[in-house]
């Protein structure tokens, strides 16, 4: 008889895999029942949604493009780059992302408002923009007419000087 067949090495194999993912999916289901890290996956998924929720619908840039250069290279980011997901739906406006398909969130771009993360469970809030107009009065009394304000002669050559103009 052998010491190490093929037969049982595989068995022994099967037996020790099969354990070490009971053990990792009994530990996981118990950090998340427990709120265990969890705050910090879930925040790590809000953030994520809005970054690319606004750079996406206000800024314009590309969604891949984003996630690699402004939400990766953020500290713990790579630990969970590999179970991290992000869907962007543009016809909706909106970004949904998750870890492992848990700790969803999801940012809703509302025009006039940027990006706002919607919580699950909680009701929208529908909100219209205000209208745009240039003839609004101003909040404020004006302080100053529109002419430049006259000061001081060397205050006048260091401040032509930096923009290289000569002075009157």
């Amino acid at each position: 008889m052998r010491l190490f067949d093929s037969r049982s090495s595989r068995v022994r194999t099967i037996l020790f895999g099969g354990m070490t993912i009971v053990v990792v999916i009994v530990a996981g289901v118990q950090l998340i029942r427990r709120g265990c890290s969890g705050s910090s996956i879930q925040i790590a998924t809000s953030a994520t949604s809005q970054y690319i929720c606004t750079k996406t619908f206000v800024s314009g840039l590309k969604p891949e493009d984003i996630y690699a250069q402004d939400v990766r290279p953020e500290p713990g980011m790579g630990l969970i780059d590999w179970a991290l997901r992000f869907d962007v739906d543009r016809e909706r406006k909106n970004v949904r992302t998750t870890v492992l398909g848990l700790f969803e969130s999801r940012s809703v771009h509302r025009e006039g408002f940027g990006c706002v993360l919607v919580h699950a469970g909680a009701k929208p809030v529908a909100v219209a923009p205000a209208a745009a107009s240039d003839d609004q009065p101003a909040l404020l009394p004006e302080v100053a007419g529109s002419e430049p304000v006259a000061g001081d002669a060397a205050v006048q050559v260091a401040i032509d000087g930096a923009f290289g103009l000569d002075s009157v």
